[in-house]
């Protein structure tokens, strides 16, 4: 016991002296040995004693590699830290200036609480406190770059927040992003000026401009084709399509945009002229489904009834106006994208006007004609106009099976149909002139008769009461 202490009062004070010490013992050493210590009092007190000067030893290494390990980081630091110059590039720089400074700020909080560490051993020890002047000339620094770059960090966490909405959705609401813009502008006049608002002022502005185009990327009239030479103009990535797109993508080719608003101006303008023109071929496609003849009964000779056409004025008149639509088509400077379409519409148009003029002028002359054929007034004709009735019948069962008007352009045949029973009613028109005339230079006051009333002498001659009633006439 002499050997280690004088006297069990200086154990004492030495026991006091390491009581903070023996927790650290006690989770550093095994029970057995602890507990074998206390029971035997001095006889492991010169055994403590040394594991004391080991703790001491290890402190002192450990703050020699702390010291290391923060020159090490403070040199990385003065290297790579950012300059004033990042501040002139793109937003993608300065953003990884940041995620520098916050990479920096993670490791120098574990140098930070390493030291924490080693100053509270050096207290318990009661050894004296080293400095690390290294340390703290990082953090003042390191204090000073965040103070001033977590202003840029801020201003781009809330443009992030727009920057994540899908284009489709945010292109009606792009007046929050004004609003965000006004904000900033209005809270850099509140700041003073340095290299860091200098630069957030740089790109509120270029916003700015950005935003008077964005207009012209709402794309509502834009087809896929209009999407795709949108996404070409502004340089943006193969394989973007207008579902995946983001605010932020178009955020990323501001200066893409500001650019090319004229040519954006142009896209927009063609996706206007030529949405004008497909609704103007859809609106055709929808006349051709709706538009159809207005029938009647007509009683033929032979006892059958017959619809035919009335309201003719109306029908033709629509085809008129269709065709008068199309026309109007021809003055758009994008009308030549579609002359694949148009140029069917304009022959079916074309086609289908004629038609009604012939069968509007084929189906007069037939009801007048018919009854007189119809009960055998002449007889030298009654053949040919029998083939011209059977022909034009057909033609009129067909209408009323298929009412639309746009249905005569896909009948086979039937221009030269209707020009032959032009042709032939006309000869039959002919021949009757020419058979009433010879009536009249027989028997002069037939000129005092109507066609009609001279047809009904000469049909029904043997008939007395029929002449009886036209007896004053002559």
């Amino acid at each position: 016991m002499s050997l280690m202490l004088s006297s069990s009062d200086e154990l004492d004070v030495f026991l006091r002296s390491l009581r903070g010490l023996l927790m650290r013992i006690f989770t550093r050493f095994p029970t057995k040995f602890v507990k074998g210590g206390i029971h035997d009092g001095t006889n492991n007190l010169n055994y403590i004693t040394l594991q004391v000067g080991v703790l001491k030893s290890n402190v002192i290494k450990n703050i020699k590699m702390l010291t290391d390990e923060a020159e090490k980081l403070f040199a990385r630091w003065n290297q790579f830290k950012p300059k004033n110059e990042t501040l002139s590039e793109d937003r993608d720089a300065v953003l990884s200036a940041i995620e520098f400074i916050k990479e920096k700020r993670l490791q120098f909080n574990e140098l930070q609480a390493s030291r924490e560490k080693l100053l509270s051993e050096c207290e318990q020890f009661d050894m004296e406190k080293p400095d690390f002047p290294i340390i703290d000339e990082m953090e003042a620094d390191l204090e000073e770059f965040e103070n001033n770059w977590i202003l840029y960090e801020q201003f781009n966490e809330q443009l992030q927040k727009l920057a994540n909405e899908d284009w489709v959705v945010f292109r009606s609401k792009t007046y929050l992003f004004d609003e965000f813009l006004h904000q900033w502008t209005e809270k850099l006049k509140s700041l003073p000026a340095s290299h860091m608002t200098v630069r957030i002022g740089k790109d509120v502005d270029e916003f700015k401009e950005m935003s008077d185009g964005l207009k012209y990327c709402r794309g509502e009239m834009l087809s896929n084709d209009h999407w795709l030479e949108l996404f070409r103009l502004l340089g943006m990535p193969k394989g973007t399509t207008l579902e995946r797109l983001h605010f932020g993508d178009l955020l990323t080719v501001h200066e893409n945009i500001i650019a090319n608003i004229e040519a954006l101006k142009s896209l927009n303008a063609r996706a206007q002229g030529e949405v004008t023109i497909r609704e103007a071929i859809q609106e055709l496609e929808l006349w051709a489904a709706q538009a159809e003849f207005t029938l009647t009964e007509y009683k033929h000779t032979n006892g059958s009834v017959v619809k035919v056409i009335k309201d003719w004025k109306d029908s033709i008149n629509s085809v008129k106006d269709t065709e008068a639509l199309l026309q109007s088509l021809k003055n758009s400077p994008y009308y030549a994208q579609f002359t694949d379409k148009t140029s069917v519409w304009e022959t079916r148009l074309a086609d289908l006007d004629q038609y009604l003029q012939w069968m509007n002028e084929i189906q007069r002359k037939w009801i007048y004609l018919e009854p007189i054929f119809g009960r055998g007034s002449l007889p030298s004709e009654a053949s040919r106009f029998s083939r011209v009735d059977a022909e034009f019948r057909t033609i009129l069962h067909e209408v009323e099976r298929d009412s639309r008007l746009v249905s005569l352009c896909s009948r086979q045949y039937l221009r030269r149909t209707l020009e032959q029973i032009i042709d032939q009613l006309n000869r039959c028109q002919r021949a009757l002139n020419q058979f009433l005339e010879e009536k009249r230079s027989a028997f002069p006051r037939f000129y005092f008769l109507g066609d009609d009333d001279l047809l009904e002498i000469l049909g029904q001659s043997t008939n007395p009461i029929v002449i009886q009633a036209h007896l004053k006439k002559l």
